[in-house]
């Protein structure tokens, strides 16, 4: 093995879990865990969504999406409704209390992302974002070639 390539690989590794890290920090320091911040930010984004969605796009176990939704069911912050496509499936979306509980949580976090990216430039961002696209793509074509 590329012993270069190894410590590249160990490296890039290291800093998406680092990364991932330092979301769950600034969960905890708001009450929060890791995976709570992260449905309430994927529910933010995706406005509405089922249980489902979640768990294939944050790759997280379906108890752990199901408890946190109906945690935020019970608080009146999430409004499910049966998807008319798929009577078997139940969207979700936030109630206008979740709305607003949503956005008091993750203004602060959208903002220190806003910085971030501002901080690094246009053209650092630029091409972090198509080199890790770059690399997830040819990374799903070597597993799916196994």
């Amino acid at each position: 093995m590329d012993k270069l390539i190894r410590e590249q690989i160990e490296a890039i590794n290291t800093t998406m879990n680092r990364i991932n890290e330092l979301y769950a920090k600034w969960a905890k320091k708001h009450g929060l865990n890791y995976n709570s911040l992260m449905i309430i930010y994927a529910m933010y984004e995706m406005k509405i969504c089922t249980q489902k969605q979640i768990c294939n796009e944050w790759m997280m176990p379906k108890q752990t999406v199901n408890s946190i939704f109906m945690e935020l069911r019970d608080k009146g912050y999430l409004i499910f409704e049966t998807d008319s496509a798929d009577k078997r499936e139940r969207r979700a979306h936030f109630s206008d209390t979740g709305l607003q509980y949503a956005q008091n949580i993750l203004e602060g976090l959208l903002q220190i992302e806003e910085n971030v990216m501002k901080k690094m430039g246009k053209e650092a961002c630029n091409w972090m974002l198509v080199t890790n696209q770059e690399y997830c793509r040819i990374f799903e074509t070597e597993v799916d070639n196994e």
